[in-house]
């Protein structure tokens, strides 16, 4: 199995919530994991973005109620620093607004309810490009329920393509875990893509969240 590179530096966190008990918690939580440092804090969408523009940091925990946030805020972030990891932390909230998260492009979604373990878990699989989401919020995304077998008319080799895809894999470690050419590997994708009526590997992934074949938090 090919995952990206763990770095010998520690995952640099951006924390976006409001100022508070929850916020100073989670500040003193992060401080005492090796391998986590949080970077900076904001309080609004506004001072969210110019800080991650100026410390490109690898995981933003973004709480979408602070003034200026919600999807936009998630978008904007995406856009201006893309190689850093969207993890919504949020109370809990409807349905919709996980499914709305994702297609906004977080790649992973917790409620503050979470054990801490799982908290500093998720980060560590978001930053590693896995897309996360709590057990209790995958089958309900978008209306859609768990699925078994080959829904939508994909193959069993479709079907891993998409899982490895959800785990943050690019083609050519697609191709090396499945044993296939990377050739081969960009065709099943585009099949994929046909099939289901996606437009890119972000959709792919949302996709597998709400059928239940990405990477899960059990809290």
């Amino acid at each position: 199995m090919v995952l990206k590179a763990r770095s010998r530096e520690p995952i640099r966190v951006l924390l976006v919530d409001h100022p508070g008990l929850s916020r100073h918690g989670l500040v003193a939580l992060l401080a005492r994991r090796r391998g986590l440092r949080v970077v900076s804090e904001a309080d609004t969408g506004m001072e969210a973005l110019a800080l991650a523009r100026t410390v490109q940091p690898d995981v933003v925990i973004v709480e979408p109620a602070v003034p200026g946030g919600g999807l936009k805020l998630i978008a904007e972030l995406c856009r201006e620093v893309p190689r850093c990891a969207i993890l919504v932390l949020t109370e809990p909230t409807n349905d919709d607004a996980v499914g709305g998260a994702l297609k906004a492009g977080a790649r992973g979604y917790l409620q503050k309810s979470c054990e801490p373990e799982d908290l500093v878990r998720t980060i560590e699989r978001v930053h590693l490009g896995e897309l996360v989401v709590a057990a209790h919020n995958a089958p309900v995304l978008n209306g859609h329920g768990r699925s078994q077998g080959s829904p939508d008319g994909l193959t069993d080799r479709e079907l891993e393509v998409i899982r490895l895809v959800a785990r943050g894999r690019t083609n050519p470690s697609i191709a090396h875990e499945l044993g296939i050419t990377e050739h081969t590997a960009k065709e099943h994708l585009a099949n994929i893509l046909d099939k289901l009526g996606l437009e890119n590997r972000v959709q792919i992934a949302t996709y597998a969240v709400q059928r239940g074949l990405a990477a899960l938090v059990d809290v």
